[in-house]
């Protein structure tokens, strides 16, 4: 009757659960069973708290009397409440409800969750149903804390069990946290086979070449330094060496190809002989390199500046004068806008019975942005040797000038005899050290000449 009248009730005390059966003056009018929180009306009948509420949202007459019922007029019965929580109940949590499991586990039933068959004896029943008796005041209590009430997993796997059952539910719970036995980290109890079989760092797994049992955060290693059965590179496959024994076979292979592993060892220190070759011409290369871009590195930085200060190295002079070679010049070099090199040059002359050699040092114009003529009056060219007191020093006239103009050239076609050079310490290891002091002045178009040779 209530269902059909779309009412959400919560009737009263299921009088079953009841010790004794109660005076029916306890009944709700409504729903015919014990009064639950119950409430009167302004006549004094008597009906659960839900039971009235429901009724009221169809009537507001008491269904008894008729008089008119609100919530206002509504008052708590006292006195048959006291009475009613002074009842005896029994707890209506037996074993009868099976337990609902953990996905993992839906095909166990515990054989404890279900209520007796009538052919089972009475302590059969009584082992299974909680035994407890109370007032109805101390149901509530008791039943919050009923070893035989349902209660859900506390880690959560979806398992129903009564609370009786939570322990050893723990034990076997697929979401229960565990320690690897390997590596020992926390995780779930369901992802433990997963862990072990794909992660677990401690793990056991078998070698694929030697089938050895090793650790799986050592088995890179062993593969790489220790199994017997993995190929490895020869000691000597820098030099060339292309095979790959086995790491047990790898003495074998050494004593079997010693002759080629010697072949090769020799063909790579040839190379390596070419190469340190190529790499000398190289560095010599990048040497001279080096010397001439420190030299227009100068020239860039002295191109405003009226002064010099140069040095410059004639390599393997005598070597180059037995193959004929008579000419040398420097790199460039710039001040106020003319580009100027030193020059050597050696010439034959005649004299008494006999030609003699002698080495010309002189100052080349090489191609200068500023045509006026060149006053180098107080620039100097040095022959330096083993000692300041050795050196040899030639000093342009005051008066000198050098005329712009390809080639043109100022100097001192007689600055030493060639025979001189050893004796006086001015070649040194076949080589010729060059200081030259330039000073250059800005000159107007001068009609004056020198008496240094102009060529």
């Amino acid at each position: 009757f209530f269902s059909c009248c779309g009412w959400s009730l919560m009737p009263g005390f299921d009088r079953g659960q009841f010790v004794d059966a109660p005076d029916e003056k306890f009944n709700c009018t409504i729903c015919l069973e014990v009064l639950r929180k119950p409430v009167q009306c302004t006549n004094g009948h008597v009906f659960c708290e839900a039971c009235i509420d429901g009724w009221m949202k169809r009537k507001n007459q008491c269904p008894n009397c008729r008089c008119k019922v609100t919530k206002e007029t509504l008052g708590r019965a006292l006195l048959p409440e006291a009475l009613i929580l002074e009842l005896r109940v029994r707890c209506r949590n037996p074993a009868s409800a099976p337990a609902r499991a953990s996905p993992p586990a839906k095909r166990q039933r515990s054989s404890k969750a279900r209520r007796p068959r009538a052919a089972a004896g009475p302590d059969a029943v009584s082992s299974l149903i909680c035994a407890w008796e109370g007032t109805l005041g101390d149901l509530d209590r008791h039943l919050r804390e009923c070893e035989y009430a349902t209660a859900p997993c506390p880690d959560a796997c979806g398992a129903e069990l009564q609370r009786r059952e939570l322990q050893a539910h723990s034990t076997i719970c697929p979401r229960r946290k565990v320690n690897c036995g390997h590596c020992g980290c926390l995780l779930l109890a369901s992802v433990l086979p997963i862990h072990v079989d794909r992660d677990c760092p401690k793990y056991g797994v078998q070698c694929s070449g030697c089938r050895r049992l090793v650790i799986r955060e050592s088995l890179t290693e062993h593969l790489q330094l220790h199994c017997p059965m993995q190929p490895t590179d020869s000691p000597y496959a820098v030099q060339g060496c292309t095979e790959r024994p086995q790491r047990s076979k790898l003495q074998e292979h050494l004593a079997d190809s010693a002759v080629p592993h010697a072949l090769l060892i020799s063909s790579a220190l040839a190379k390596s002989k070419d190469e340190v070759r190529a790499l000398e011409v190289k560095h010599k290369e990048m040497e001279v390199k080096n010397e001439a871009l420190q030299t227009e590195l100068s020239c860039l930085r002295t191109c405003s500046q009226s002064s010099v200060y140069l040095k410059w190295t004639v390599m393997r002079f005598h070597q180059h004068l037995d193959q004929g070679i008579k000419y040398f010049r420097s790199h460039k070099f710039s001040i106020l806008q003319h580009l100027l090199r030193l020059g050597v040059e050696v010439i034959e002359m005649d004299e008494v019975d006999e030609v003699v050699q002698y080495l010309g040092l002189y100052l080349y114009d090489v191609g200068s942005l500023n045509q006026l003529p060149m006053r180098v009056g107080g620039s100097s060219i040095t022959l330096t040797g083993y000692t300041t007191a050795s050196s040899l020093t030639r000093n342009f006239d005051i008066n000198d000038v050098l005329h712009s103009g390809p080639n043109n050239r100022l100097g001192f076609p007689q600055f030493a005899r060639i025979t001189h050079l050893d004796s006086l310490g001015l070649c040194r290891h076949d080589e010729l050290q060059i200081a030259a002091h330039v000073c250059i002045q800005p000159s107007q178009p001068l009609s004056l000449t020198t008496e240094h040779a102009f060529q």
